[in-house]
């Protein structure tokens, strides 16, 4: 069995959540996790089937969800027992920010001499502070696409090279000195960054691991699949981390780019070869315009595509477009989030539809056969008051009634928490 170049750690948002009292509140009611976020981002899956394509070794190792199922796992002895030539950490959503850097501080005591890797859009925001009062991170590696830098300062942990010329790359070197590399690794061709989800059943049978892999700790009980249909987004709402300002001013894309129809369906086919479950596809298909929508949808009923696909919507959604999506798939939900019931309010957030436009794409939805329709409000909005708040929860009952009383509609109501996306407007 070979040891690995690089091990991917995943942590709990606090460590350590088993002897820490901790309220933590309805933070994590509407993502697939426990409030320790033992979810690893979509990246990891990326990653590791890149370097395994370019000749490299990666794990995954889901520390959370180890804690999670063994209350009284000793964690250093685990890490003292691992080797590899640089341990990785994401730091995406900031709610891992203590989790992972405390995590990082016990690799580095274990592994004094191994490099410890950061990455994600937190870190990509605040890959400064990171690098100067963090010793235990060696290097932050920035932006939205990091799977080629990431191959390239392998290559130059490899030959012992200090890596002043890897894009992308906040680093300090051996005298304590801190760089910043330019961030000029922006791929407009996302093709060959391939979540194939193939390579982490790979990766169970290689370690004899399955608990290390797993996304979350319910995974077996409903593995809930998830593919990246572009990198950067044409919309600006408010409150999210992944909007056009936020990819055009931290991780300079000026544009979206989409994975082409027919290798985004390429994945598609491979994970329904290993998991029979519902499989979403991230960002709004219309993004790319009708015709790459069409195109992928088109893609989804040639290769028979037996999956529930979930899709999500950013803007309403006419009739033709609906009887597309349902003529295409087999089975299909879709989700929507317009944060308020409330015009107004929704218009501050950046949602370019109306209620009355929303109501008619679920009715729609549901008269063309959609099994489940996800509706996202969320508390804490830009010109959203107490009573406006509420009344988003008194609006789901209207809106059940209005429909019905159709069980096919589940309605959801979260805090904006447990923080804002630090490179969102509203940050």
């Amino acid at each position: 069995m070979p040891e690995p170049d690089l091990i991917l750690l995943h942590a709990p948002s606090v460590y350590d959540f088993r002897k820490i009292p901790t309220m933590y509140g309805p933070i994590s009611d509407v993502i697939p996790s426990n409030p320790v976020f033992e979810m690893y981002p979509l990246g990891f899956v990326s990653i590791v089937g890149y370097l395994e394509q370019h000749g490299y070794h990666a794990r995954i190792i889901n520390i959370a969800v180890k804690m999670l199922k063994n209350r009284s796992l000793d964690v250093e002895d685990l890490i003292s027992k691992l080797d590899a030539q640089a341990f990785g950490f994401d730091l995406h959503w900031l709610v891992h920010a203590a989790g992972s850097l405390d995590l990082a501080k016990i690799v580095k005591k274990h592994h004094p001499d191994k490099p410890i890797l950061l990455g994600g859009l937190s870190a990509t925001y605040f890959h400064r502070e990171i690098i100067e009062h963090f010793p235990q991170i060696d290097c932050v590696l920035r932006g939205d696409s990091t799977e080629n830098p990431l191959l390239d300062l392998m290559k130059h942990f490899e030959r012992g090279r200090e890596p002043g010329d890897v894009e992308n790359l906040t680093w300090r070197d051996g005298d304590g000195h801190r760089h910043i590399n330019p961030l000029s690794y922006v791929p407009e061709d996302i093709d060959d960054l391939f979540v194939d989800y193939g390579e982490v059943v790979k990766l169970v049978v290689r370690y004899r691991d399955l608990e290390s892999t797993l996304p979350f700790e319910s995974f077996m009980d409903y593995p809930f699949t998830a593919l990246y249909t572009c990198k950067g987004c044409n919309f600006d709402c408010r409150t999210c981390g992944g909007s056009n300002y936020a990819f055009k001013r931290f991780f300079n894309r000026d544009r979206a780019v989409f994975k082409s129809p027919g290798k985004l369906v390429e994945e598609m086919g491979i994970v329904s070869e290993y998991f029979k479950a519902p499989l979403f596809l991230i960002g709004d298909l219309r993004q790319g315009g009708n015709k790459y929508a069409e195109a992928v949808l088109d893609n989804i009923k040639k290769e028979a595509i037996d999956n529930t696909i979930t899709l999500e919507l950013f803007e309403a959604v006419n009739e033709s477009y609906m009887k597309k999506i349902a003529d295409s798939c087999e089975a299909f939900t879709l989700e929507i989030s317009p944060e308020s019931h409330d015009d107004s309010v929704r218009s501050l957030v950046g949602k370019p539809y109306t209620t009355a436009e929303m109501e008619k794409t679920i009715k729609l939805a549901l008269e063309h056969g959609c099994e489940k329709f996800d509706i996202f409000f969320m508390v804490g909005l830009p010109g959203q008051s107490s009573d406006s708040a509420l009344d988003s929860v008194e609006y789901s009952q209207r809106l059940y009634e209005k429909l019905g009383r159709d069980d096919r509609i589940y309605t959801f109501t979260a805090p904006m928490a447990p923080f804002l996306y630090p490179v969102s407007i509203i940050y």
